[in-house]
Order: C-alpha cells, then structure tokens, then sequence
C-alpha cells in the first residue's frame, strides 16, 4: 500500500483502477479500515473510476497514534492524498464517522472536492438529532466489550430485520478483517471522540458542490432525521432514503450506494459543463 505522513503520522492508502478516472476517495466508518469497501470497487472501476481509499488513521495499515484524534488532521491526510496521486479535485465518498470527515474535507478543502456523498450520517449535535440512548450503549459494547454483544443486538443497531441473511455475512467479513488488520482501542476512542465534538451545522450552507445525502430509512444508530437535516443545510443537495434498510444500507441494497454515485457524477460534470460555458461567453 502507499502512504502519506502528516506530522509524524503514516497514513495508508490504496488505489483501483487507472489515473485519468473520474477521481473518487471513499471514506470508511468509525474504527474501521478501508478495505470493507472492497465490496463496491470492482462496480466503481468498472464505470471508469479511479479509487482511492484510505485507512483512516487509527485503522488498517495506517499508524495508530494515542488520541485526540481531530477531524481537521484527518482532513488533511485526505487532501494530502490527493497531492500524493497528482489529483486536483475529486468526489468523497463517506459513510458514518466516514460521512463526518467527508464535511470537514468539503470544509477545510474546497478546493480539493468536485462532489459528496454523505451516507448514513450527522452534522453532529446541537444541530443533528442525538442518537437513542440505547443506540449509543450498544456501539459502546460492540466497540469495547464485542464478545458480549448477540447476534440480535448487532442487527438491531446496524440493519433492518429483513436483511438477516446478508447481514450474517456481512458480520462474519467484518470479524475476519478486523482479525487480520484490529483496530487498537485507544484508536477506537480518539475517533469516538472526534465524532462526539464533530459539529458542522453552522458551516453547512458554505459547501458549493453538487451533493448528494442517502440514508437507510430504518437506522437505529443515526437517525434518518439527520440526513434530512443535512439535506436542508447544504444548498442543493439532493435527498434518497432507502426502504427497509439500516445503518449499513450500503451493505444491505449496495445497488443503491452505486446508483447514488453515478448519480452524483452525473451532477459534477453537469455543473463542471455550465461553468465551462459560462466562462466560454
């Protein structure tokens, strides 16, 4: 893999498909490294993407340093990325904590971002909604006390009841990785606590480019109310709830991740063709 270091702190990255691609980064969830998104590149480079995932620090092949982890570091190690690969802007791709980092991107670096797509995610309290007591206390036992947690709580928290069959699988992938690449707990923390001072509400209406919010209608974890939210804060972004899904709609109906993706394309080089013909008038 190839890395970046920001500050002393080795970032892991990998790429698929070929340099002249439409340029698109995907950013994975809280502790978890990007290798799950293995799943939607073959689809993505198929479509002539070119991808780029990190390993959010913390995670995967990227150094663990102790806590604060702070969303504008992180922020940077994604724009430095892109300096890395020669890429000038590109779409992001977030889901979760992953959706979270992807506002501070569009924030911190606008210039480095043609499009987002934000998935299953908050702008963070006052603004957002807070999640469900019981919510919180099971991501809390699934990060810190895993062993403990059923079968029947996991999916509660991350799926809806009809997707038991592909959620099974999806659990047993995510056991094998984290197996392979674990995620020290003290990583696991400093991104807790990125997520729980993380709060863009105000800062919303600044982002410029075409975005697109999507969310499973049933998440237990973040509750849909907040993708609404974003949807009205950020100008002209578009809205797509997806049925019978939950916090890892992407898992669930991935079809509906993809199609939100081409989607988004669609929309980038709409706008990238109007400011071509304006500037040509």
């Amino acid at each position: 893999m190839a890395h970046i270091t920001n500050d002393g702190v080795k970032v892991a990255y990998e790429t698929h498909g070929i340099h002249g691609g439409t340029p698109i980064v995907l950013l994975m969830g809280l502790g978890l490294p990007g290798m799950i998104w293995h799943a939607l590149v073959d689809d993505l480079v198929e479509r002539d993407f070119f991808v780029v995932i990190p390993d959010n620090r913390g995670t995967g092949h990227s150094d663990a340093p102790l806590p604060p982890y702070l969303m504008s570091e992180m922020s940077d190690d994604v724009a430095m990325i892109l300096d890395a690969e020669g890429i000038d802007e590109a779409m992001v791709v977030g889901v979760s904590f992953g959706g979270m980092l992807t506002q501070h991107v569009a924030l911190n670096h606008p210039e480095r971002v043609s499009g987002l797509l934000l998935a299953a995610t908050t702008c963070g309290v006052p603004t957002g909604v807070f999640p469900r007591l019981e919510s919180i206390w099971l991501l809390l036992k699934m990060v810190f006390a895993s062993t403990t947690v059923t079968f029947e709580e996991a999916q509660k928290l991350f799926s809806h009841p009809e997707s038991e069959e592909r959620v099974r699988d999806l659990f047993s992938r995510w056991e094998d990785i984290l197996d392979e690449l674990p995620t020290p707990p003290w990583a696991v923390l400093g991104q807790l606590l990125a997520a729980a001072f993380h709060h863009t509400g105000n800062s919303l209406d600044q982002i410029r480019v075409p975005t697109r919010v999507v969310t499973g209608d049933s998440d237990f974890l973040i509750p849909p109310k907040n993708s609404e939210i974003l949807a009205e804060l950020i100008p002209n972004a578009t809205l797509a709830m997806v049925p019978r899904a939950g916090h890892v709609f992407i898992h669930e109906h991935p079809e509906s991740l993809l199609n939100n993706i081409i989607a988004l394309r669609e929309e980038v080089e709409l706008k990238r063709s109007g400011q071509h013909h304006q500037a040509a008038q």
